[in-house]
């Protein structure tokens, strides 16, 4: 189909097209650990073909990949052949031996000059795939004289051979069946488009998400369901549709192809979003057709998903046909929407907008979103950072490969908040819902009947240091407007900043704040080392009083107010000196030596960071000091 200069084309597709038989691609070479490879086993896949072959219900080809002169025994390299016979001999000595007989559709071409090849003196160390039946032994055992049927070790034209099955295993890289559909019962077809993704109601606001790595928010979801009480095989065949002249440009196709995939996921028939937790999937692959096998267990609903990397997303609409067979009734439809409804916010990790992991002290300096419901609601919420593309567009997973250790470790969560304002301080309560393990490039939460109100939305990376743009999706059960999900600003937004650090080795420190004129404020107080306590408040001389914050002096001693690492005092009026007399901030400390805090022996606290914020200029006007309380 477009021959070798189209990327993806091969025997199997090419019969696909010419028969519409069930194209089947199967790998002999590869890396175990890679399950999607579904790698063939040499009498598993003889086992699997024989009779069919036999019946005449399979067709059989073979791939060679990249091959030196030196190492294929005469076959060409990233060439396809044709299987035209199979034949199980039994030698003398009652060993059983696999041939296939294989054809270059080439008049003329390499010969093969592999084991068992005319006129062969090599010392070649295969000596064909003979077993004996009567052995518990999967293994090749050795054969003698009589292992090779001189019939077989003969061509019966100039480009067809005689090979071994181990052989075959050897010296190709795929084999390609061809499976006639009539060996199924029953067969249920989709067709659809993929356009960015258009299989949701508003396809302009989740553009962000395609080939997103991990995210399979808008991809195309089908359920198949067994209904019955008998478990059963299906087959799930994707074929994306080539529909116009130019879509066979040589130039166009080999920087653009794409690749495409099938996931099944045990999830009774339920939306997906996220790539992990599948039961199978396939390789990705930038052939026209994929096939999945499955089985089904009996009253048992799996999703099916179409996955795709480096499709082109806005150049062209994609068209696919997606097909179950199966050998007893079932039903194929489309997975349902729960979340119909998207909206999606921007925002970015910067310097002065990330404050790290759930379990740090800065965490509330965040990018955070207010998210406002007028009536109870189902959410969805995800997370995401785009994945350069590859730019040769043939390397799957290249960019994904190359960013996977770059790209920020990403959590979100919805949050209690008290009318969606921003969460200073986390606790386990304040939590509606979260994504659980941080991850990349995509994650995701949900939060069922939430309650009308005003909650807050947290972007956070694992580490304070890495900084990258990244897009809110937000899906709903019920209608939003998009005020109803807003960039809550930055702890600084509009504020002057003024800062200190206290170095002075004492349990209570103090400074002397001043202000022209009355100053609103929120003040923060961040210890630096684990393990230490404090409290905080501020003092106006003249009156005599704390006007926020603060303790009695009856339990100075004790430990009411204390908080570990970070203390914060919101919305504090600073008057000048000239209303109330002089005014100081105070601070005490506490040491819990068991954390090895930053204290000395005698339990006197270590160094402190203090930030004020304010509307109007808030100067420090001394040295820190020792104060007796």
């Amino acid at each position: 189909m477009g021959g070798y200069d189209f990327p993806g084309s091969n025997s199997g597709t090419d019969l696909y097209c010419f028969t519409g038989w069930i194209p089947e691609h199967l790998f002999l070479k590869g890396n175990p650990a890679d399950l999607s490879l579904d790698l063939a086993e040499p009498l598993t896949l003889w086992d699997r073909v024989y009779q069919t072959w036999k019946s005449g219900d399979v067709l059989m080809t073979l791939g060679t990949g990249v091959l030196e002169a030196w190492e294929g025994h005469g076959l060409v390299g990233e060439h396809d052949y044709a299987i035209i016979g199979l034949q199980e001999v039994v030698s003398d000595s009652g060993r059983v031996g696999r041939w296939l007989l294989v054809k270059n559709p080439w008049k003329t071409g390499g010969n093969w000059s592999g084991p068992l090849a005319i006129d062969d003196d090599s010392d070649d160390d295969s000596d064909g795939d003979f077993d004996d039946p009567k052995s518990d032994s999967d293994e090749d055992s050795e054969s003698d004289e009589d292992a090779y049927p001189e019939e077989l070790a003969q061509s019966p034209s100039q480009s067809a051979v005689w090979i071994d099955l181990n052989s075959v295993f050897r010296y190709f890289d795929s084999i390609y069946l061809n499976w006639n559909p009539a060996l199924w019962n029953h067969r249920y077809d989709w067709h659809f488009s993929w356009s960015q993704l258009s299989v949701i109601t508003k396809p302009s606001t989740t553009d962000h998400l395609w080939n997103v790595p991990g995210c399979f928010w808008g991809n195309p979801q089908y359920k198949l369901i067994n209904k019955s009480s008998t478990p059963s095989k299906a087959w799930i065949l994707l074929s994306r549709h080539l529909l116009r002249k130019k879509d066979f440009d040589r130039k166009t196709l080999w920087n653009k192809s794409g690749h495409i995939s099938l996931y099944v996921f045990a999830t009774n028939g339920k939306r997906v979003y996220q790539s992990s937790g599948y039961l199978k999937r396939g390789p990705y692959v930038d052939s026209p057709q994929t096939l999945l096998r499955l089985e089904v267990p009996a009253k048992t609903a799996y999703t099916v998903v179409v996955s795709s990397q480096d499709l082109v997303p806005a150049e062209s609409t994609h068209s696919f046909t997606i097909s179950a067979f199966t050998s007893i009734p079932m039903a194929f439809e489309q997975v349902d929407e729960p979340y119909p409804h998207l909206f999606t916010v921007k925002g970015s990790w910067t310097i002065s907008a990330t404050g790290g992991n759930t379990e740090s002290r800065e965490y509330g300096r965040n990018p955070m979103f207010k998210i406002s419901l007028s009536q109870p609601a189902n959410l969805q919420i995800g997370l995401s950072i785009h994945a350069k593309p590859s730019e040769d567009g043939k390397s799957v997973g290249k960019a994904i490969a190359a960013e996977n250790t770059a790209s920020p470790l990403i959590h979100v969560a919805l949050l209690h908040s008290d009318g969606g304002k921003r969460v200073h301080t986390l606790t386990r309560n304040k939590f509606l819902a979260n994504s659980g393990e941080y991850k990349r490039f995509f994650t995701m939460c949900s939060a069922q009947q939430v309650p009308r109100g005003a909650y807050t939305i947290v972007a956070s990376t694992y580490t304070s240091d890495q900084y990258a743009p990244f897009t809110i999706t937000v899906g709903s059960s019920v209608p939003l407007g998009q005020s109803d999900l807003t960039v809550i600003p930055n702890e600084d937004a509009g504020l002057h900043t003024t800062s200190s650090t206290c170095q002075v080795p004492a349990k209570t420190s103090s400074i002397r704040l001043y202000m022209t004129r009355l100053s609103k404020g929120k003040i923060r107080v961040a210890k630096k080392s684990s393990g230490e306590y404090l409290r905080i408040g501020v003092w106006e001389n003249g009156r005599k009083r704390w006007v926020a914050g603060g303790w009695d002096d009856d339990v100075a001693g004790g430990d009411d107010g204390f908080v570990e690492g970070v203390a914060r005092l919101e919305d504090v009026d600073l008057r000048p000196d000239r209303e109330v007399g002089e005014t100081w901030l105070v601070v005490d400390s506490m040491v819990n030596e068991g954390f090895g805090g930053g204290g000395d022996a005698s339990g006197r606290a270590g160094a402190f960071d203090v930030t004020i914020l304010s509307d109007n200029v808030v100067k420090f006007w001394s040295d820190w000091v020792e104060t007796n309380t």
